[in-house]
């Protein structure tokens, strides 16, 4: 069953670059296609040309019934590591993807009907509070 799962989300994927592919508010992921289980679909929100965060993009998705992940936050800023001495602004790049990413719905039972019905509301979202 993995090759069958491994080749929809590769369909999938294909569609959210299609779709997705020309917002510049969005930073997709590289594609990487040949090989690639593609087990979640992560691309980074432009912050500095929207007028929300992070928080306020998941809620306006979750509110159009669309579930949204966050990955990747900053090792770094977790507690654990705070403990051997780590601090915010050690590593900014890590801490900027950690504040923007988010990963979109992305699993083999989803139709390409449904990744234009995520990629619409994403649309919309970016559309309405860009800078």
């Amino acid at each position: 069953r993995l090759a069958r799962f491994n080749r929809q989300r590769r369909k999938l994927v294909a569609r959210y670059y299609t779709q997705l592919g020309t917002h510049s508010a969005l930073l997709l992921p590289e594609r990487g296609d040949a090989g690639h289980s593609w087990h979640m679909f992560a691309p980074l929100l432009q912050l500095d040309q929207l007028r929300i965060g992070r928080s306020e993009f998941i809620a306006r998705m979750r509110d159009r019934g669309i579930g949204v992940g966050v990955h990747y936050p900053a090792l770094h800023l977790f507690s654990f590591y705070r403990q051997l001495g780590y601090r915010p602004g050690q590593f900014p790049n890590a801490e900027r993807i950690g504040r923007s990413t988010v990963t979109l719905p992305l699993f083999p039972s989803m139709t390409l009907n449904d990744v234009d019905r995520v990629c619409e509301a994403c649309t919309r979202i970016l559309a309405e509070t860009r800078r």
